[in-house]
């Protein structure tokens, strides 16, 4: 042992074996510059929610608008699809029934969007078809606080799409009947689905390669 120990120790493994290769490193510091402004055209300036890029190419953007700390009368339901190459009007204003928190593009389908709203409902829109949601969950079977995420699940029909908000339930849906959810979950860390004891949530994460486990993220730091 103590022989195999000083033959380690004799290696000098910090030994410079190619003395004419030199790294080829920038001083330069990394730096981004503003390529296009995208300004809402309300009249009534609203924030940005939410960014999903389009899935078949770095020149369109859906864009949610909505100011989550107030909500007005006054102000615009309407939410964008831009063209980076015309960032003076939206390509397609998309119009759903309450302001979208989140919005998603569809990786099966790039003409194909689920968006989650500010009153709990879930919105499916086909670009094909104009600015009006295709499908949209009805109220009563729909989140009871704001959507904060929704993701696409890696399926075979490529409709399937699951949901969270602040009032502590995962919905799953199918796009094609959005009459009511496929399926639901109560974040309750008892694990007694006990709707009493769930945690509302900001986040939510989903891994293609283990499709029966997701992530959350709770309102109480878990």
């Amino acid at each position: 042992m103590e022989h195999c120990i000083k033959q380690n120790n004799a290696l000098n493994i910090y030994e410079n074996y190619f003395d004419d290769v030199y790294l080829n490193a920038s001083e330069d510091s990394p730096s981004a510059k503003t390529i296009n402004v995208l300004k809402d055209i309300n009249n009534y300036k609203r924030s940005v929610a939410y960014l999903s890029w389009f899935t078949d190419g770095p020149t369109k953007l859906a864009v949610a608008y909505c100011n989550t700390e107030f909500q007005s009368q006054s102000l615009s339901n309407d939410s964008y699809i831009w063209d980076l190459n015309n960032p003076n009007r939206p390509e397609l204003i998309l119009k759903p029934a309450s302001p979208l928190v989140c919005i998603e593009y569809n990786p099966k389908d790039s003409h194909t969007l689920i968006g989650g709203c500010y009153n709990g409902q879930l919105a499916f829109w086909d670009r094909r078809r104009g600015s009006l949601p295709v499908e949209l969950s009805p109220v009563e079977h729909s989140h009871r606080d704001p959507v904060w995420k929704t993701l696409w699940i890696q399926s075979k029909t490529g409709t399937e799409c699951f949901s969270t908000g602040t009032d502590g339930q995962v919905f799953w849906w199918d796009v094609r009947k959005m009459s009511e959810p496929t399926e639901f979950l109560y974040l309750d860390p008892t694990k007694k689905q006990d709707i009493s004891c769930a945690q509302g949530a900001y986040a939510l994460e989903y891994e293609s390669t283990m499709p029966t486990k997701f992530m959350a993220g709770t309102e109480q730091v878990s």
